[in-house]
């Protein structure tokens, strides 16, 4: 049947950088918002507990604050606030990208679909995913758009949340093959071609 003709067949497998560089994507576009938030609340926390440290400083050398108990309550609350703005201002910076690495570490360890050579059949209407657990059939319409990034190819998918990965430095010439199918493909079913997850 002509639908079934295999136009490209692609074998490859997904390394743990390329499966970092993707949780790192989809994570940092999950959470931009809170990302954004956290970071401005962190900055104004960071300023106010400064304030409030340059104020204790000021009023221990001044002798403004006269209770000793006060003085030290004042400073912790200080303390408290500088050191929760630099928690808010640093954790998406520093703290989130090691959460997701380590995330994605233990992600990549425990799936062996990941881990296995993944073998892919294109036909002119979509294509066919063997991998060593099953194997699954996908048609063009099911994709909401395509993205290249880092020579990554994304696929995702319009329900259910799945992205699937196409490293193209893990193929040799088929990359470029790859390239004009899924040129073809986007212009065919008018799928946004996007170089940002």
């Amino acid at each position: 049947m002509a639908e079934k003709e295999i136009i490209l067949e692609l074998d490859y497998r997904i390394s743990p950088e390329d499966f970092y560089t993707f949780s790192v994507r989809s994570m940092n576009r999950q959470y931009a918002a809170r990302a954004k938030k956290t970071n401005f609340t962190g900055i104004l926390k960071l300023l106010v507990g400064i304030l409030v440290l340059g104020y204790v400083i000021y009023a221990r050398q001044t002798a403004m604050i006269q209770s000793p108990l006060m003085n030290e309550v004042v400073l912790v609350l200080a303390v408290v606030i500088f050191g929760y703005g630099v928690y808010c201002f640093s954790y998406y910076r520093w703290i989130f990208p090691y959460l997701v690495k380590k995330y994605a570490r233990s992600g990549y360890k425990n799936s062996s679909y990941l881990q296995n050579p993944i073998r892919l059949r294109f036909y002119s209407t979509g294509f066919d995913e063997e991998s060593e657990q099953n194997t699954l059939s996908f048609r063009w319409q099911q994709f909401s758009r395509v993205v290249l990034e880092e020579d990554i190819y994304m696929l995702e998918l319009r329900e259910g949340g799945r992205t699937l990965l196409i490293p193209r430095h893990a193929l040799e010439e088929e990359k470029f093959l790859l390239d004009e199918l899924i040129r073809t493909v986007c212009g065919k079913y008018k799928l946004p071609l996007d170089t940002t997850y």
